[in-house]
């Protein structure tokens, strides 16, 4: 006999055209996928709204295409507006805000004159998160303005959300971190390290030319100030086709986690990955919640970024659940307790990966992650007036 509440075959020909176009156009709900039963597509649907939180799904009716959430917008709220950059020897940080237009013909103008000189390398403490190869950047940003969709000047939020989701791939704008040689794996990989706070990396100028040594930028020197504001700009480009590239492979993945030729090695690393995944996310809204973006002023736009990643935390929390379930639970799992991470401007904390597979357990998950921005001492950086000092920036000079 077939298990209660799944298909013992195959659906009619009509059903089977109207679970087709849910799927395609992500309207089924991710408890209905799971136990593969016909999904009607509302919120909630029929099913969840018979069956509630009970049974061996005990999960909230959420859509289970995530992928549709991160491509309405970025997932990343203080790198959109500023960068955070280290002094020289390290012992503040300088915040420059990003200007609000994005003129794609005035920076490809920028970086004419530099593609040829030098590249630039992006680092946290953690080491090297990748070299911009300002060559590669600039024929990249000159296929978008060629683009007869595209103006010239846009606001850069609308640029970053909306154009993006649509360009070329950027996989050779970046270089030592090699996103090329595996497409599929490699952009899930780094979803939680290069979006690991992008707001509170540091540059270095990487020269082209023979006599010219590697030296990192100076904040607090004109022309410094400016190719670090280059260099955020494109990161951010960068990082946001990550994103997307990076949550579609995930979305992928978790759909093709049904099939039985997976071996618990890569069933553990995958759920692993994703749990890595969740910390980061969880970071990230604890800071944007205690901390803001670290400065006095009040930004409209930083609510739907809270909302947007809460969303997308959510459904990726229970499909770790699910993910975890097909391990067996006569496996190891002890690396699922959880791991000690380190965060840019942080003390060292354990961070834990969910555990209760419940609204409630996830609400509890996610204001954990307050505690560990107090334990990591993280509220410390914004009570004296020199981590305060900051630079307002509107316009890249040229």
């Amino acid at each position: 006999p077939h298990r209660k509440g799944t298909r013992s075959g195959p659906l009619p020909a009509h059903k089977a055209r109207k679970t087709a176009e849910r799927r395609k156009n992500g309207s089924t709900c991710m408890k209905c996928r799971i136990a593969r039963v016909e999904c009607d597509g509302q919120d909630p649907c029929q099913t969840c709204a018979k069956s509630g939180q009970s049974g061996p799904l005990a999960y909230p009716c959420l859509k289970a295409n995530f992928s549709d959430i991160v491509n309405s917008g970025s997932c990343n709220y203080i790198s959109q507006r500023a960068i955070n950059h280290f002094t020289l020897d390290e012992s503040r940080r300088i915040k420059m805000f990003l200007p609000e237009a994005f003129d794609v013909t005035h920076l490809l103008h920028l970086l004419e004159s530099r593609r040829s000189a030098f590249n630039i390398r992006a680092r946290q403490a953690s080491g090297t998160l990748y070299v911009l190869d300002l060559e590669k950047c600039y024929d990249f940003l000159d296929d978008i303005r060629k683009d007869p969709i595209n103006s010239n000047t846009c606001d850069l939020r609308s640029f970053i959300d909306n154009t993006l989701v649509k360009t070329k791939p950027w996989y050779t704008c970046v270089k030592e971190c090699d996103p090329t040689r595996n497409k599929t794996a490699i952009p899930k990989l780094l979803l939680s390290q290069w979006n690991n706070m992008p707001s509170r990396a540091s540059y270095d100028v990487v020269p082209l030319v023979t006599g010219l040594s590697e030296h990192p930028l100076d904040p607090e020197n004109e022309q410094d100030r400016q190719e670090i504001l280059i260099a955020a700009q494109i990161s951010r480009i960068v990082c946001r086709k990550l994103e997307i590239d990076g949550y579609q492979a995930l979305q992928s993945e978790i759909n093709k986690m049904r099939s039985s030729n997976s071996t618990y090695e890569s069933r553990t690393n995958a759920v692993s990955k994703l749990g890595k995944i969740l910390l980061s996310l969880r970071w990230r809204m604890s800071w944007w919640k205690l901390l803001g973006d670290g400065s006095n002023n009040n930004d409209p736009f930083r609510d739907r970024f809270v909302e947007r990643v809460e969303h997308l935390s959510k459904v990726l929390y229970f499909y770790y659940f699910t993910m975890k379930k097909r391990i067996g639970s006569w496996n190891d799992l002890s690396r699922l307790g959880g791991e000690i991470s380190s965060y840019p401007d942080a003390e060292p904390v354990f961070d834990d990966f969910p555990t209760i597979a419940s609204i409630e357990g996830f609400e509890q998950w996610l204001e954990r992650g307050k505690d560990l921005i107090r334990q990591a001492n993280c509220e410390k950086q914004f009570s004296s007036p020199e981590s305060q000092r900051r630079s307002h920036v509107s316009s890249i000079c040229s």
